[in-house]
Order: C-alpha cells, then sequence, then structure tokens
C-alpha cells in the first residue's frame, strides 16, 4: 500500500478519491472493516461530488455488518434505501 499512499496524496481530487476507495476495499479484503468504514467516510463526508461517493455508501454498510457497528449499519442501510429510491425518479 506504500504506492497507493503516494496516490493518496495526488493534487488531482478524482485521482485521491478512487486511491481512497480501493485503499478502503483493500482494507475490507483484509478484515480490517473498522479501518475500511473509516475510509469510506471520508470519502462520502469529503469527496460527496464523487461517482465514488453512493459505491462508498454501499461498502460501508459492507464494513458496518462486518464489525457489527449496529448504528451505523442502519444508518447507512437507510441511505442507501433513500438514494436508490431517488435514482428511480423520472
Amino acid at each position: 500500500m506504500g504506492q497507493l499512499r503516494t496516490i493518496v496524496q495526488s493534487k488531482n481530487d478524482q485521482v485521491q478519491v478512487r486511491a481512497r476507495y480501493y485503499a478502503g476495499k483493500i482494507l475490507q479484503y483484509k478484515n480490517k472493516h473498522s479501518l475500511a468504514l473509516q475510509v469510506f467516510e471520508q470519502i462520502i463526508d469529503q469527496n460527496g461530488y464523487s461517482s465514488l461517493a453512493p459505491l462508498s455508501i454501499k461498502e460501508a454498510l459492507i464494513s458496518a455488518k462486518a464489525s457489527q457497528t449496529k448504528d451505523k449499519e442502519v444508518f447507512y442501510q437507510t441511505t442507501l434505501d433513500e438514494y436508490n429510491n431517488q435514482s428511480k425518479i423520472p
């Protein structure tokens, strides 16, 4: 993850967001769901404009379930449901 750390510090916002997203996915793969949840929350909070923000909500939900963080699990499930309902509006 050393190279990924360098990319996260890129001056290009979209490169930073994508690097953070994949860092979160790597942490999930390593079963470090609490840390992954923090990474996805950072993307959602700081980069809500990014196309990766909705995917980060989904991944945050997965990590919240895996780390048994019930309040965050409910929050992200509700947020994801609302997002999906808004997407269906013509």
